[in-house]
């Protein structure tokens, strides 16, 4: 009996086991700061709805939620507002021909656009971290987002592209139990937010090297 309990205590206390995954970041998609960029010109862009990689969608069905495509065009218009490099220039169609007659009406100039953007999500994964010691459980669970923005330049049909990843991590824990650790729409956003500041900062950058 004796034996039994010192087994159950060496295994309850002194115990650990975990599991988890290495992880690789590109050199193109590694985390930028958006104080990188230095303003010398402003041009007019337009944002067009985001694309997604149909295996990702297939794969995760989330990811063609419509709340998910209007808050990645969101951030993407946010970021670009921030950093001031470009004037933004209503998408919609019926917006636009609205606000095409009230500038016909009080015969004010109608500008180009030069540039046109959208975003594509070319990488999502949510990956599990386990650590077991003392009988606590410890999990980790990390989304992971690979977004791509590309910027059409209207004046010669050629195109840059900029990519950034983000991550998010929720972490639980349980005692001698497994906690909740249900994949959130929150942690989405946040990993996303990450990559798309990122990807702004590297296609503006493209962008500059060409002399656009």
């Amino acid at each position: 009996m004796k034996k039994l309990l010192l087994l159950s205590l060496m295994v309850f206390m002194g115990c650990a086991a975990s599991v988890s995954t290495e992880q690789y970041v590109g050199e193109y998609e590694k985390q930028k700061s958006l104080d990188e960029i230095e303003i010398t010109k402003v041009d007019n862009l337009k944002i067009l709805d985001v694309k997604f990689n149909k295996e990702l969608e297939e794969q995760y069905p989330e990811l063609g939620n419509k709340r998910v495509a209007f808050g990645l065009n969101q951030e993407l218009a946010n970021v670009i507002s921030y950093i001031g490099r470009f004037n933004l220039v209503e998408g919609d169609r019926d917006v636009q021909l609205s606000i095409i007659n009230d500038l016909k009406a009080n015969e004010a100039k109608i500008e180009k656009t030069k540039y046109t953007a959208y975003v594509t999500i070319y990488d999502f994964a949510v990956n599990l971290e386990e650590n077991i010691k003392s009988g606590k459980v410890q999990t980790m669970n990390e989304t992971i987002v690979g977004i791509q923005v590309k910027i059409i330049n209207n004046e010669n049909t050629q195109y840059v592209v900029g990519s950034g990843q983000g991550r998010a991590s929720t972490i639980g824990q349980g005692f001698l139990k497994n906690p909740n650790m249900e994949w959130n729409q929150s942690s989405l956003s946040s990993a996303s937010n990450k990559a798309m500041e990122t990807a702004v900062v590297n296609v503006i950058k493209a962008i500059d090297r060409r002399g656009w």
